[in-house]
C-alpha cells in the first residue's frame, strides 16, 4: 500500500506541475494575442488618421478654392471648409481638424468642445513637417495637463496640377480616448491584467496604463520590460517573467511599435495565473486519497472520460467538415441565383410597361408580383451569400482587368428600368471612362448595386446620379440622390448591421438592413472605403473609394 501510495503521490505531483506549465503557457498566449491585436488596431488607427488627412487635401478644388479666397475672391470658403472638416471630425471621432496657410498661420478649424491643447500644439508642428517635406506627417505629443495624448497627422494641399503647397490639412486625434474603444473587445481574463504603452520622454517615461483609463502617467525609473527588450525589432515579441519595478512578479509580453519609440506591453500578475494551480492541487489531493481507495474505478472513469473527449473530437470535426460543405453549397448556388434574377427583374420591367406587346391589368398586376418577389429573393440571395464568406472569416477577391466604361455601363443597363419605373432620371458620369481596374469586379458591382438600388428605393422624384473618376492610385465612385435623406442621428449607425432608417410614419422599410453593412466590408475588403453625407429633404451622397490595383495583405503586415 506504501508503494501504491508512493505512486499515486508522484502522479498527483507530476499532475499538478502540469497543470501549472499549462497555466502559465496560457497565459503566455494570452498575452502575445491581446498584444498583437493591440498593436494591430493601434496600427490600423495610425493609418486611418494619414487616410483621412491624405483624402480631405485631395478634394477636388480645395487648394484653387483657397488660393481664391486668399486672393479675396472667394468669401464662402471659410463656412464650407468649416462645415467639411466638422463633418470629417464628427464622422471619424477627432479632437479637431484645422486647415493652415504655408507660413503656419490658422485658417480654420473644427473642434470638440476642449481646444486641442496650445501647450503643445501638434497640429502646427505636423503642418510645418508637411510643408517642409511636401509630403504627409505626423506629431505625436501629451498635453501640458497630461489628460490627452494628441496625434496630429497632415497632408498638403496643392492646386489643380500639382506644384507647391497651398495650405496643409491636419487631423488631431487623441490617443488617450481611442484606447479604450480600440481595445474593449480584448479583455484580459485576469484581475490584475493590464495593457501599457510605454515611451521615453525628456523628464523620464511615458506610460498609459489601461488600469489608469489610459492616463497618461510619467516615471523616472527605467520600467524593466524596457530593458528585456533592448535591440528587438518591431513585430518581435518578447515574453519574460519576473519582477516589475514595483518588485511584483509578473507575466509580461512586449513588443517594440513604431520603429521602437514605443513599447507596448501586456502583463499580468503570476499570482492570478498560479491561483487556479492551488485550487486544482487541492482537488488533485483529495483525488489521489480517493485513487487509493478506489484505484479501479478512477481508472474507469478517467478512460469513459478520454473516449468521451475522442468521441467529441471526432464529431466536431464532422460537424466542421459539414459547415465548410454547408457554406461552399451556399455560396455556389446562390451565386448562380444572382444573374437569372437579374435577368428576371430586367424583362418584367420591360414587359410591365409594354415594351413588348400590350400588357392587360391583370397581366400587370401578376408581372408586378414576379418583380417585387424577385427582388426580395435577389436581395435574399445576395445577403447569404456575403454572410456565408463572413462565417467563414475571409473575403476571397479574385481579380480581374476590366474599364469604368464598362462598370458603368452594366450597371445603367440594369438599374435604368427600376430608375424610369418611379419616375427617376439616372445620370451616368463616368469623368476616366477608360481607366483600368484590376481588382474583384462582381464585388465592386455589388456595392455600387447596393447603393444605387438604396439611391432608387428611397428617392421619390429628381434623379440618382453616379459618378466615377480617377485620383492618384484610386477610382472614387460617388453615388448621390435627391431623396429623402438620412436623419442626422442615423448617419453614423446607417452602415451598422442590421440598422434600417425608420422611414416617416414609422414604417420599417423592407429589407434585411445588411446591404450597406455588407457593402461596406466589401470595400474595405478591396483595399478602400464607403463614407455617406446626407442631408434631410435634400440627398444623400455616398463615395466609394477602391484602388485602381488590388494589393493582397502580406502575410504577418499586422503582426507586431
Amino acid at each position: 500500500m506504501g508503494l501504491f501510495a508512493a505512486v499515486v503521490a508522484a502522479v498527483v505531483t507530476a499532475s499538478v506541475l502540469d497543470y501549472r506549465a499549462e497555466q502559465m503557457a496560457q497565459a503566455e498566449r494570452i498575452l502575445t494575442t491581446t498584444l498583437e491585436d493591440t498593436i494591430s488596431s493601434l496600427d490600423a488607427w495610425f493609418v486611418r488618421g494619414e487616410q483621412d488627412a491624405r483624402i480631405t487635401a485631395a478634394q477636388t478644388g480645395l487648394g484653387e478654392r483657397y488660393v481664391r479666397y486668399r486672393a479675396g475672391t472667394d468669401p464662402s470658403l471659410p463656412a464650407f471648409v468649416t462645415d467639411r472638416l466638422t463633418i470629417e471630425r464628427d464622422l471619424r471621432g477627432y479632437a479637431c481638424v484645422r486647415l493652415y496657410d504655408t507660413d503656419g498661420t490658422l485658417a480654420f478649424v473644427a473642434q470638440r468642445e476642449t481646444e486641442c491643447d496650445p501647450g503643445h500644439d501638434s497640429a502646427a508642428e505636423a503642418a510645418v513637417a508637411a510643408v517642409e517635406t511636401g509630403e504627409p506627417a505626423y506629431v505625436e505629443g501629451v498635453s501640458r495637463s497630461e489628460t490627452a495624448w494628441h496625434v496630429a497627422w497632415a497632408a498638403p494641399v496643392r492646386a489643380a496640377g500639382g506644384g507647391e503647397p497651398v495650405a496643409v490639412v491636419a487631423y488631431v486625434g487623441d490617443l488617450v480616448a481611442a484606447m479604450p474603444q480600440l481595445m474593449q473587445q480584448r479583455p484580459l481574463p485576469y484581475d490584475s491584467g493590464d495593457i501599457s504603452a510605454v515611451r521615453a520622454d525628456d523628464d523620464g517615461y511615458l506610460i498609459m496604463r489601461s488600469s489608469a483609463a489610459f492616463a497618461p502617467q510619467r516615471v523616472d525609473s527605467v520600467p524593466g520590460c524596457l530593458a528585456a527588450n533592448a535591440g528587438a525589432r518591431d513585430g518581435e515579441i518578447i515574453v519574460r517573467h519576473g519582477p516589475d519595478h514595483a518588485g511584483t512578479q509578473v507575466v509580461a509580453a512586449s513588443s517594440p511599435w513604431r520603429g521602437g519609440e514605443w513599447l507596448i506591453v501586456s502583463r499580468v500578475d503570476r499570482s492570478d495565473v498560479i491561483a487556479p494551480v492551488w485550487r486544482f492541487a487541492a482537488l488533485t489531493g483529495v483525488a489521489g486519497a480517493c485513487v487509493i481507495v478506489a484505484a479501479g474505478l478512477i481508472a474507469a472513469l478517467f478512460r469513459r472520460q478520454t473516449a468521451r473527449r475522442y468521441a467529441e473530437f471526432q464529431a466536431h470535426c464532422r460537424t466542421s467538415e459539414a459547415l465548410e460543405m454547408r457554406e461552399r453549397f451556399l455560396a455556389n448556388v446562390t451565386h448562380e441565383f444572382r444573374t437569372p434574377l437579374n435577368s428576371i427583374i430586367g424583362f418584367t420591367s420591360l414587359l410591365s410597361q409594354g415594351y413588348s406587346g400590350p400588357v392587360t391589368p391583370e397581366q400587370e398586376r401578376q408581372l408586378g408580383i414576379i418583380a417585387e418577389s424577385a427582388q426580395r429573393l435577389l436581395a435574399l440571395v445576395d445577403d447569404i451569400l456575403d454572410l456565408s464568406k463572413l462565417r467563414a472569416s475571409a473575403a476571397h477577391i479574385t481579380p480581374s482587368e476590366f474599364t469604368v466604361r464598362e462598370v458603368g455601363e452594366y450597371l445603367q443597363d440594369l438599374l435604368a428600368p427600376l430608375a424610369s419605373r418611379k419616375g427617376l432620371v439616372c445620370d451616368c458620369e463616368l469623368i476616366d471612362p477608360d481607366e483600368v481596374l484590376v481588382t474583384d469586379r462582381p464585388m465592386v458591382e455589388r456595392v455600387l448595386l447596393n447603393l444605387l438600388s438604396n439611391a432608387i428605393k428611397f428617392t421619390d422624384e429628381g434623379s440618382v446620379a453616379l459618378t466615377a473618376e480617377s485620383h492618384d492610385d484610386d477610382v472614387l465612385f460617388m453615388v448621390a440622390d435627391t431623396g429623402r435623406g438620412i436623419p442626422p442621428e442615423d448617419v453614423d449607425r446607417v452602415m451598422e448591421d442590421f440598422h434600417q432608417v425608420i422611414e416617416p410614419g414609422g414604417v420599417k422599410p423592407v429589407g434585411t438592413g445588411l446591404g450597406l453593412a455588407i457593402s461596406r466590408r466589401m470595400a474595405q475588403a478591396l483595399g478602400g472605403d464607403l463614407h455617406v453625407t446626407s442631408v434631410v429633404g435634400v440627398g444623400t451622397t455616398f463615395l466609394f473609394r477602391v484602388p485602381r490595383v488590388y494589393q493582397p495583405p502580406v502575410d504577418g503586415a499586422a503582426q507586431v
